[in-house]
Order: structure tokens, then C-alpha cells, then sequence
């Protein structure tokens, strides 16, 4: 019976040291993910979400389309392939380059934060 009791005190004392262990990882590692660099789904840009505020992200709330304008107002230059009344441009804000920064601004958004 004694050594039944020094047997279980040695496992008790070995899973409670297990456990600190465990919990002292999680608290650093924790503390690792905050810091660690992320991309952004709407800009693709890299971000520290420590640094990540209302205007750290800028991009496009709507695709890139190719149809008319509402307005149908101003001149295009269509390339040679496109049908007479496309117009290429962002739904959002009517900018016609693909390449146009974006015209809103927000927080980063991770594929983490899913």
C-alpha cells in the first residue's frame, strides 16, 4: 500500500508539472500570434494587427466589371476586342483603371479572422 501511494504521488506531481508546462506555452505563444505579421484579404498587403487601424486598409468594396456606366455620359477608349458599349471600370467608385487605389478605407481583414 505504501508504495502504491508514492507511486501516484510521483504521477500526480509529473501531471501537475505537465500542466504549468502547458499553460506557460500557451501564454507565449499567445503573446506571438498578436505580433506576428498577417496579409489582408482586401488589400493583400502584409499588416501588424498591433498597428491596425480604421485606416490601415484601403481597397475596393466591389469588383471590377465591364458594362456600362449608369451615367453613360463620359467617352471611353475601348480596346479592339470589346463590344461597342463596354466600359471597364470599378463598380464602387467608376475608377477605370484596374490598378486605382482604392476609394475606402477600414481595418485589415486576415484569412485568420474567419
Amino acid at each position: 500500500m505504501v508504495k502504491l501511494k508514492e507511486i501516484l504521488s510521483g504521477v500526480v506531481s509529473a501531471g501537475n508539472y505537465w500542466f504549468r508546462l502547458g499553460m506557460e506555452m500557451e501564454k507565449t505563444g499567445e503573446g506571438e500570434n498578436k505580433n506576428k505579421e498577417k496579409i489582408c484579404k482586401r488589400c493583400q498587403q502584409s499588416y501588424s494587427p498591433s498597428a491596425n487601424n480604421t485606416s490601415s486598409c484601403r481597397f475596393h468594396p466591389s469588383f471590377f466589371v465591364c458594362r456600362r456606366h449608369d451615367d453613360q455620359k463620359r467617352y471611353y477608349e475601348l480596346g479592339p476586342d470589346d463590344p461597342p458599349y463596354a466600359a471597364k471600370f470599378y463598380d464602387c467608385c467608376e475608377a477605370e483603371d484596374p490598378e486605382a487605389t482604392g476609394c475606402t478605407t477600414s481595418f485589415h481583414v486576415s484569412y485568420d479572422d474567419d
